[in-house]
C-alpha cells in the first residue's frame, strides 16, 4: 500500500515530462504507447442469468473446474491505435495451429511458465517496432510495468537501436497509472466471458481447448479495442494530455495507513533540511514557536488598554492586538484553525499497522530503461555475474 504515494508519482511525472521535452514540440499521441500482459483462461466466469423467483440453484455451465492459462501481451497508444497481440502458450514447441482465429498480425511464443520472460519480450519488442515503424529519427515512448523481463540488457539495447524510449511505472502503481488497466482490460474480460458462454452453448458437452482460445480472444478483443478507450485510458491516467492533478489526496490515503515513511523522501530529507537552514544554522521558515512569540502575552504592555498610556499618545500595537478574554485571544492560544479533514484526523485518527515487515530488498521507482546510466548499470551487473561464473569454473 505504501507503494502508491505522492512522491513516487511526482518522480514518475518528472521523468516522463523530461523525456517528452527531449522529443520536442512535434511529439504527437500516436508515438505514446502502453504495454501490459493479461491472462486468457479457458474456464470463463459465467455471466448473470435470469432464473425463476425463489429458486435457489441457478447454474451456468463452464468449460472445466480447473483449466489452463495463455498470456496475451497487448499494446495501445494515446490516439486509440492497437498493436496486434503476442500470445504465450504453455508448450515446449510452437505450433501455428495455436494461433487459429487470432487477430490479424498476431505472433506466438511458448514457455514453461506461461508468463513473459526476457527472450519473449525481445520477440515482442521486435514485433512492436516492425508494426509501428519507429526509427531513431522519430522515436516513440513505451510505458510499461517494472517486471524483470522488461529490464534485460538485450531489450534495452534493441530499444535504443530502434528508437524506443522505455519508461517503467513505479511498483504497486499500475492499477492507477496504467491506461490498459483503466479502460481496456475490464471491457475485454467482460466480453470474453460473454463469448465463452456463447461457445459453450453452441458446443454442448465440449470443453474450450487451447486451439479455440485465440478465436474467442479475437471476438472480445475486436469489440473492446476502440479509439475512445485508448484515448480515455491515457487521459484518466494524466499521461496525455499531461496532468498529474488527476490524482487527488484521497488517492494516496492508503499509503498513510501503513505508517511507513515514503521511500522517495528518505534520500532527499537531509538535503531539504540543509536548504531550509539559514547561514547561522537556524531555520529560515517560520515555525509555530516563532509565530507564538509574536503573539501578545498576558501581563505585557501590549495588552494594556490605550487609555492607560501617556496623554496625547496612542499605543497602536495595543489597539491592533486582541484583548484578553476575547474569542480572538482564545483562537490565538489554540493555534491556526484546522481544516475539516485535519480536525477529523485529530478526533478519529486512522488505524496504523503495528507489525512492520522488514524490507528485504531496495525499493524501486520509475526509471528510463533506455537511458545511458541504466544501461551502464545492467552492463556492470552482467559483468559481475560473468566474473562470478568464471571463478566457479
Amino acid at each position: 500500500m505504501v507503494g502508491f504515494n505522492r512522491p513516487k508519482v511526482d518522480m514518475f511525472f518528472e521523468i516522463y515530462v523530461d523525456e517528452l521535452q527531449k522529443l520536442g514540440e512535434n511529439f504527437d499521441p500516436t508515438r505514446l504507447w502502453n504495454m501490459d500482459e493479461v491472462g486468457v483462461q479457458n474456464v470463463q466466469t459465467p455471466n448473470k442469468i435470469v432464473g425463476t423467483k425463489g429458486k435457489r440453484q441457478v447454474a451456468r455451465v463452464t468449460s472445466a473446474e480447473r483449466g489452463f492459462t495463455v498470456t496475451a501481451a497487448c499494446c495501445m497508444n494515446a490516439a486509440g491505435q492497437f498493436v496486434p497481440p503476442q500470445f504465450i502458450f504453455p508448450r515446449k514447441r510452437m505450433n501455428e495451429r495455436l494461433l487459429y482465429g487470432a487477430p490479424a498480425g498476431s505472433i506466438g511464443g511458448v514457455t514453461d511458465s506461461v508468463w513473459m520472460d526476457g527472450t519473449l519480450f525481445i520477440q515482442w519488442l521486435r514485433h512492436f517496432c516492425d508494426t509501428i515503424g519507429c526509427t531513431p529519427q522519430r522515436p516513440h515512448i513505451l510505458i510499461l510495468d517494472g517486471h524483470h523481463s522488461h529490464k534485460t540488457l538485450g531489450a534495452v539495447l534493441l530499444a535504443r537501436e530502434r528508437g524506443v524510449v522505455m519508461i517503467t511505472i513505479p511498483p504497486h502503481c499500475t492499477h492507477k497509472m496504467q491506461p490498459l488497466d483503466h479502460t481496456f482490460f475490464k471491457s475485454y474480460k467482460s466480453k470474453y466471458n460473454t463469448a465463452a458462454d456463447g461457445w459453450m452453448t453452441s458446443h454442448p458437452g465440449q470443453r474450450i481447448d487451447i486451439y479455440a482460445l485465440c478465436g474467442l480472444f479475437d471476438k472480445a478483443y475486436s469489440a473492446s479495442a476502440s479509439v475512445g478507450k485508448g484515448q480515455k485510458g491515457f487521459k484518466v491516467c494524466g499521461l496525455w494530455p499531461v496532468d498529474k492533478t488527476v490524482y487527488k489526496d484521497e488517492d494516496f490515503e492508503g499509503a498513510e495507513v501503513t505508517g511507513e515513511p515514503d521511500p522517495a523522501l528518505d534520500d532527499s530529507r537531509e538535503t531539504e533540511e540543509e536548504i531550509s537552514a539559514g547561514p547561522s544554522g537556524s531555520s529560515m521558515v517560520p515555525t509555530p514557536n516563532s509565530i507564538t512569540h509574536s503573539q501578545p502575552q498576558p501581563g505585557t504592555s501590549h495588552q494594556r488598554p490605550a487609555e492607560h498610556g501617556p496623554s496625547g499618545s496612542t499605543n497602536t500595537s495595543g489597539l491592533s492586538q486582541p484583548q484578553p478574554g476575547t474569542s480572538a485571544q482564545k483562537s490565538a492560544d489554540h493555534g491556526p484553525s484546522l481544516s475539516p479533514s485535519s480536525l477529523l484526523e485529530e478526533l478519529s485518527p486512522r488505524p496504523r499497522i503495528q507489525n512492520k515487515r522488514p524490507r528485504k530488498r531496495a525499493s524501486e521507482s520509475a526509471a528510463v530503461l533506455t537511458s545511458s546510466p541504466y544501461k551502464k548499470r545492467l552492463e556492470d551487473k552482467m559483468a559481475a555475474q560473468n566474473k562470478g561464473t568464471e571463478k566457479k569454473m
